[in-house]
């Protein structure tokens, strides 16, 4: 019985051994993966992703979680941020800030705070400064540095550190680093990581 056994776990490791292919094999026969892959386009460091402004109104590339607090309007957008509107008038909503929060993914607005993730972490913001920005009595110049953080829970979340797309190879990013952007194209030398 134990040669029995002896020999089913030999034929069963050789056979694991026999039929595993490195990635690289797997990679030149895969048909989808023959013409792109993803790298990495924009990274940050810890201190540069905890670097918090608001900014001008921009133009949103990549919509993300939509939320409506009060007057306001707030339109994630993946990895950099949120828009901002003023809600007064919600068949009109006119754009008023974009919060730069690199590294962020999804939030919450409530009672002039912004609870967001940032990178790992779980921050609270205070955002009070946008209802003097929406009456005017400040600009986004003199509040460009007003994002105070009241709160940072740190190791709360693992950052997504890969594409959004599944079923793609990408090149791997170190630990030290977030990733807020991904190029898209023919990269099969650098794509050495697939989701």
């Amino acid at each position: 019985m134990i040669a029995l056994k002896k020999n089913l776990s030999l034929a069963l490791v050789s056979s694991i051994l026999l039929n595993c292919s490195k990635i690289e094999d797997f990679k030149s026969k895969d048909a989808i993966n023959n013409s792109e892959s993803y790298r990495i386009k924009t990274k940050l460091t810890l201190a540069e992703s905890q670097n918090y402004t608001i900014e001008s109104p921009q133009t949103i590339v990549n919509a993300g979680r939509t939320f409506i607090e009060g007057d306001y309007l707030f339109i994630g957008e993946l990895g950099l941020g949120i828009h901002v509107f003023d809600n007064s008038t919600p068949t009109n909503p006119i754009a008023l800030a974009f919060l730069s929060i690199p590294a962020s993914t999804d939030y919450f607005v409530k009672n002039d705070v912004l609870i967001v993730d940032n990178g790992n972490d779980l921050v609270s913001l205070k955002i009070d400064a946008l209802d003097k920005l929406k009456k005017k009595e400040k600009t986004i110049v003199e509040l460009k540095r007003s994002l105070l953080t009241s709160k940072r829970t740190s190791e709360v979340f693992v950052y997504p550190n890969y594409p959004i797309q599944q079923n793609v190879y990408f090149e791997c990013p170190d630990k030290e680093h977030f990733v807020v952007a991904w190029e898209k194209g023919d990269f099969l030398n650098v794509s050495n990581c697939y989701r």
